[in-house]
């Protein structure tokens, strides 16, 4: 609450009238246009190839995140590092190991999960150039970090007994994850997957507004144009590709036969197909001569780091600032 409050005293504080009454026409304007939607053929059908840009990149993104996010997740769980040998005489010394190993892992996904997606397409941006592989490891690496932590947790938070049984009777680790524990957590795994697509739309939008094209492309130009038909066609878009995803996803846990099971992965796998048809990434820039030059030198302009103009106060403002609007 006193962080809240902090929060809008600064902001109540600043110079300047707290609300533009001379935006109110304009504002009144904009959401008159959302009675009235821009349904043009020619602009449907842009909107359409937008549409399949920003899936293709949210569909791709979310595949590679979800199995990132699937094996480190295993990796960062307590239940990995907390199950030992079968053996019963751990020492101390093996004890002191794996948690420190737990906390590597826990450490080395923090770098990934803290810069946001649209920072990711900038920095890949520089290395692989104008290529939609940018656009889908831009949301690939940050999700699979965050995807990483969810599931750690969801199997950390599941009955640990039949997987200590299976240990205790000899099995190795991942056997006994495999058989213990996945059967239980699958159906919240799936659930935060589609929900994880549903946010990688979203993101895809915002990668668009930064030259990565789709909805987010189409959105720029319409508001800078001040085409608000236009704009509230891309906004119903949008909620219409949340609902589907949302109504697929609840679909699923619904269900819970194999038959709906085995369509959800072989449409999952038709659209993966898809979208690399219609996106065209250059996988082969990834492993390229040139590629690993730009990237060396991008880690050497980023390391060590440096103090933004104005040292350690500008630096600490920024961050209270970040703090502030969160």
């Amino acid at each position: 609450m006193l962080v809240l409050i902090w929060s809008v005293g600064s902001w109540l504080a600043e110079d300047g009238p707290l609300v533009n009454t001379r935006g109110w026409p304009m504002f009144a304007e904009f959401f008159a246009a959302a009675l009235a939607p821009d349904l043009s053929a020619d602009f449907l059908v842009r909107i359409g190839e937008a549409t399949l840009t920003t899936l293709s990149f949210a569909i791709l993104g979310t595949l590679l995140a979800v199995a990132g996010g699937l094996v480190a997740g295993v990796l960062i769980s307590e239940t990995w590092w907390a199950a030992g040998s079968p053996s019963r005489g751990r020492s101390r010394a093996r004890g002191a190991t794996r948690r420190a190993g737990w906390l590597v892992t826990r450490l080395g996904l923090a770098l990934p999960r803290g810069i946001h997606e649209a920072v990711w397409a900038l920095l890949l941006l520089s290395v692989l150039g104008r290529d939609p592989l940018v656009g889908v490891l831009a949301i690939a690496i940050p999700f699979g970090a965050i995807t990483a932590k969810v599931y750690a947790e969801i199997i950390d938070e599941s009955d640990r007994g039949p997987f200590e049984a299976l240990r205790a009777s000899g099995a190795r680790r991942g056997t006994a994850l495999l058989y213990a524990v996945a059967p239980v957590v699958l159906p919240d795994l799936a659930s935060y997957a589609f929900y994880r697509f549903e946010c990688a739309v979203r993101s895809a939008v915002i990668l668009g507004m930064v030259g990565a094209g789709g909805l987010g492309f189409e959105l720029v130009m319409s508001f800078s144009g001040s085409r608000h038909s236009e704009v509230w066609t891309l906004i119903f878009t949008l909620v219409l590709l949340g609902a589907v995803v949302d109504r697929w996803g609840a679909g699923l846990r619904r269900a819970g036969g194999r038959w709906r099971t085995g369509g959800t992965v072989l449409v999952t796998a038709v659209l993966a197909i898809a979208a690399l048809v219609h996106l065209g990434p250059d996988l082969s820039r990834m492993f390229s001569a040139r590629t690993a030059g730009l990237f060396a030198g991008l880690v050497d302009d980023l390391l060590p780091p440096a103090l933004p103009d104005g040292g350690w106060s500008r630096l600490l403002e920024d961050a209270l600032e970040t703090l502030q609007m969160s």
